[in-house]
């Protein structure tokens, strides 16, 4: 063992000059290795993801998100960003827990692409409270961020599927009616469109329900808002075949009222002596008495809404 020593110390003594330079640079080497895989970032708010055991459910929550420090290249630390981290907690539940439970937290429980790695994790730990898990159907609901454009309208939202099933706490299903898709902004959106994959947001901000399907498909229906317009007193003519022998015609009523629809700006140009309102006669037979559907022409862009009466009685006479 002795003249092992030896051996050795002679190898350090032998060639001293560069060996220490040799151990210099490793040393130099190191340092800069460690200064340039030591930056450091803070990403906070990442969602906490919570698993607990089969028939369980997170009522309550000392907190749903945690800051997570990060160290590395500064290539590794560019492009990292709240999307790509995971936090994930396995909780199982003891029979003497009666529900409520305190989980440390750990660097460990942080997953997230590429080398940086987490280093410390805020908060450490948290409270949680549990309860028996159960699951109920409810409708899905559209909460809009903005309105729709001066001059148009929401006809109509379809959701599909229109109900879904979420799972949670027992005590906290009972309280919950329907489930809400996030927010969609109809600012400047003057036609229907349709959104294929839209998330649905969790019903409470202190607990989390698992969904199923997390995702609907919305549509939207856009329309014009439509302005009203009475006309009242609107003569009826009668449109007769030109070969006709007819030489008095009775109409009864001889005047209806008319509720036209449209753009406001449209029906503004819009008067009693712009409409052509008949009946169709031209396949009569003369002596007979019939009711028949009030008709009307009118300008592009205008509807009827509504008109009384809908019908008037003719009689032909030869």
């Amino acid at each position: 063992m002795a003249k092992w020593f030896s051996k050795i110390g002679s190898m350090l003594v032998h060639n001293k000059g560069p060996k220490l330079a040799s151990l210099f640079f490793a040393v130099i080497t190191w340092f800069a290795i460690q200064s340039a895989i030591s930056f450091e970032a803070l990403v906070t708010d990442i969602p906490l993801a919570i698993h607990v055991d089969e028939g369980w459910a997170v009522m309550e929550s000392s907190a749903n998100v945690v800051d997570v420090l990060f160290r590395g290249s500064q290539e590794d630390l560019r492009y990292l960003s709240r999307d790509q981290v995971k936090v994930n907690v396995d909780v199982h539940v003891e029979p003497t827990s009666q529900g409520a439970l305190v989980i440390r937290l750990d660097p460990k429980n942080v997953q997230t692409p590429g080398t940086a790695r987490a280093v410390a994790i805020q908060p450490g730990e948290i409270n949680l409270k549990l309860d028996q898990e159960g699951d109920k159907q409810v409708p899905v609901k559209v909460a809009f961020q903005t309105e729709p454009p001066e001059g148009y309208e929401l006809e109509k939202v379809v959701c599909t599927p229109a109900s879904v099933r979420i799972f949670g706490p027992r005590r906290h299903l009972k309280e919950i009616d329907s489930v809400q898709v996030a927010g969609i902004d109809l600012e400047g959106r003057v036609r229907s469109f349709k959104k294929l994959k839209v998330e649905i947001a969790q019903p409470s901000e202190t607990w989390a329900a698992r969904i199923e399907p997390p995702f609907v498909m919305v549509d939207v229906t856009i329309a014009e808002r439509s302005a009203t317009k009475e006309i009242r007193d609107v003569p009826v003519g009668v449109m007769l075949n030109p070969a006709s022998l007819v030489k008095r015609m009775e109409v009864w009523p001889s005047k209806v009222h008319i509720t036209l629809k449209g753009r406001s700006d449209l029906l503004k140009g819009v008067e009693r002596e712009n409409l052509n309102v008949f009946v169709d006669c031209s396949q009569l037979q003369i002596g007979a008495e019939y009711d028949l559907p009030v008709r009307v022409t009118t300008a592009q862009g205008v509807g009827i809404a509504a008109m009384d009466p809908a019908t008037v009685k003719v009689t032909l006479v030869e």
